[in-house]
């Protein structure tokens, strides 16, 4: 039996409900079928039909707003769980929950659909934050169509792969990619889609055998559909691999290769010159790196995109430190970072954080050295994995370290670092921006 407070509160929902016009009980039912609170757009797209019209949906919602049942937050639509839940009771009595939770997942599924075209330009900072905004509806709706209809879901979880694996959430990108496979065995082009981001995901947790094998049935998978953006893509993820494991001398003939199949500025085009751009680095070409990653930046930023101009600043940041050109290091690394936060991305924030340490290092800026690091970490456990990056910045950042305890003492560098780690790491981000 339900606790006295429990009833007590069905019974005040059960008088609300009764007090609703038949519009305002009908969009009360299907409102539920949200996890998250909602876009005003995306409640008329799923909500509309039968009765409720646009217009119906506005002013039911309108009375729905009058009686409290659900309130209007930055834009966003909020009700409570209990509220959800006696609106979803309503849905199935009514026979209608197959059908809203169609249209869910209908339309989150053209959302993220449009935040993949919309990566490569002016839009793909607002895609992000429009992913991140509805994060548990975009669960909810793979839910749904892993149990309805499977192919759908592993085209939705491709195209979402990526863009989650950015912004940290590697665990839900990892087990949505991986049920997605476990259950469709085609067509080609989205078995490729769902293997490169799996590969990512992968990646991204050093899995790299896992990733690699991944990246190897992605190429097979982009081969047999004939696409050249899914062949670049599946070499970005083998080139990462090979990277990551310190083999990059493979991977400039293999980006050549896909990119003189690629047509134009794509999303697939970028990744690919990025990680032709960190071969380059790591096999010590350091004047061709930084001449290919100042182009790639520039032609980031004529497209308006954050995340490729991002890594481009990176490189170059890592191309200084190894010229001993400390203050443009740190230059470079801010620059990566403003680009990492406009578009949400966890792990690019903590691996430039541990780059811009080592530049404050170098600068003999040891406090601020430290308190980047903290920083960092607080980010790598944000993501859940530790530390990573390509081969070289593991004993940079040893030696930045060393060099910042020398500089302070090492219970001095140990406080500062510390007390990063405990603060809330946007905090000391934006602390850590503010200072040239």
């Amino acid at each position: 039996m339900r606790p006295a407070r429990h009833r007590a509160l069905r019974t005040t929902i059960g008088w609300s409900h009764e007090l609703c016009e038949p519009h305002e009980r009908l969009l009360w039912a299907r409102l539920s079928v949200f996890r998250t609170d909602a876009a005003l757009e995306d409640v008329v797209r799923v909500c509309s039909g039968g009765p409720l019209t646009g217009a119906a949906v506005e002013q039911a919602l309108a009375g729905l707003r009058r009686k409290s049942i659900v309130t209007l937050h930055g834009g966003r639509l909020r009700m409570l769980d209990t509220v959800r839940e006696y609106g979803a009771m309503w849905l199935a009595e009514l026979a209608e929950t197959r059908a809203t939770a169609d249209r869910h997942a209908g339309r989150f599924h053209e959302l993220a659909a449009s935040a993949e075209r919309d990566w490569w330009g002016p839009r793909q900072a607002a895609a992000y934050t429009r992913l991140v905004s509805c994060f548990g509806d975009l669960c909810a709706a793979l839910d749904h169509l892993l149990a309805t209809d499977p192919p759908q879901a592993a085209a939705m979880a491709g195209k979402l792969g990526f863009f989650w694996a950015c912004c940290g959430q590697l665990h839900e990108a990892g087990h949505y990619l991986e049920e997605c496979l476990q259950l469709v065995a085609e067509p080609a082009d989205t078995l490729a889609r769902a293997c490169w981001a799996l590969g990512v995901v992968r990646c991204l947790r050093g899995e790299y055998e896992s990733a690699a094998r991944l990246g190897g049935r992605a190429r097979e998978q982009a081969l047999a559909a004939a696409d050249p953006e899914l062949l670049a893509d599946a070499t970005y993820l083998l080139g990462l691999v090979m990277l990551l494991r310190g083999e990059p001398l493979k991977v400039v003939d293999a980006a050549d290769r896909a990119l003189a199949l690629v047509a134009g500025d794509t999303p697939a085009a970028a990744r690919c010159r990025l990680v032709r751009v960190f071969a380059l680095t790591a096999s010590g070409s350091l004047r061709r790196a930084r001449a290919e990653a100042e182009a790639l930046r520039a032609d980031s930023v004529s497209a308006g995109e954050h995340w490729t101009r991002s890594y481009a600043e990176y490189q170059l940041a890592v191309i200084a430190l190894s010229e001993k050109r400390s203050a443009d290091a740190a230059a470079h690394a801010r620059a990566m970072l403003r680009d990492k936060q406009t578009i949400g991305d966890a792990f690019g924030l903590a691996l430039g954080l541990d780059l811009l340490a080592a530049a404050l290092a170098a600068l003999e800026r040891a406090e601020e050295s430290a308190t980047a690091y903290g920083a960092g970490q607080a980010f790598w456990d944000m993501v859940g994995h530790p530390q990573r990056g390509t081969p070289e910045l593991g004993p940079l950042r040893d030696h930045s370290e060393r060099s910042a305890r020398l500089q302070i003492g090492s219970e001095a560098y140990d406080q500062a670092y510390v007390l990063a780690t405990l603060t809330d790491p946007f905090e000391t981000l934006n602390d850590v921006l503010k200072n040239p």
